[in-house]
């Protein structure tokens, strides 16, 4: 289920033209109506930018997350969007949104700061 708030307006340098900026958020139940998955995000400027990508340890591995995803794909083209971004560490899912098709745009070492770990910037072309 795709939800979104309001649009509201932003104009700022290097704006022509006032943005509408919508809010995302797609959750997933299991049959108790537990929330076991999710995604929030923004709609801005032609992008799709991905905040967080949730599915509960139990739940993975079955899909969920790539259908979140997919779903969150749709509505951005729906609102005319062409591309979309995101995060994640090393830890994480770099490797589940290589296989969907993003790419690695930039890369920070040392994140956390004391760690071995990195932070990877992707980026996908709707």
């Amino acid at each position: 289920m795709a939800l979104y708030e309001p649009p509201f307006y932003f104009k700022g340098p290097g704006v022509d033209s006032l943005m509408a900026r919508y809010k995302a958020k797609l959750q997933a139940g299991d049959a108790d109506g537990a929330i076991v998955g999710g995604l929030l995000g923004h709609l801005y400027w032609g992008w799709l930018s991905v905040e967080t990508l949730w599915v509960d340890e139990r739940y993975r591995g079955q899909g969920l997350g790539g259908r979140l995803l997919d779903m969150a794909e749709a509505e951005a083209r729906q609102h005319g969007c062409a591309h979309v971004q995101l995060d994640t560490l090393t830890f994480q899912a770099r490797p589940f949104y290589e296989a969907r098709g993003y790419r690695v745009y930039g890369e920070l070492a040392d994140f956390p700061a004391g760690t071995e770990y990195r932070r990877f910037y992707l980026t996908k072309q709707l």
